[in-house]
């Protein structure tokens, strides 16, 4: 019955600070995008990754999750989305989840144009990964 106990009381403490901890990098997350609004940061998943699943891009299509394939790489741009400073507003989520966005991005959701050298850069900041073969 001991064993049991303390296994119990391992298990709800390692609980308890796993979620502290989770805590405090949300805390971070969004005194970042407080303080840097014009700059929009990734967000905390931005893990490289590499090979992503075609399943799991078409999960992340909304503006709240949003991923976007361009040239065969994965950008996590959700945090962008939600500190709303795109130029095109909403243009952007016609490409969440699509296995490919990158007509849309080189050519500003048809209207001919490409994003600029600093859009460009900006979105490198997002990269979480390729789409795998």
């Amino acid at each position: 019955m001991k064993k049991h106990t303390y296994l119990i009381l391992l298990f709800l403490t390692s609980l308890f600070f796993s979620g502290c901890s989770l805590q405090k990098k949300t805390n971070q997350v969004d005194s970042s995008q407080i303080n840097n609004q014009a700059t929009a940061q990734p967000s905390i998943t931005a893990i490289k990754q590499t090979g992503i699943s075609v399943n799991e891009i078409i999960k992340h299509n909304n503006a709240n999750d949003c991923w976007l394939v361009i040239d065969g790489n994965v950008y996590d741009v959700t945090k962008y989305i939600e500190v709303g400073i795109h130029p095109g507003g909403e243009a952007i989520l016609e490409g969440c989840g699509l296995l490919d966005s990158t007509k849309l991005f080189t050519t500003q959701g048809g209207r001919g144009e490409g994003h600029s050298t600093s859009a460009t850069q900006m979105l490198k900041t997002y990269l979480i990964g390729e789409i795998a073969n």
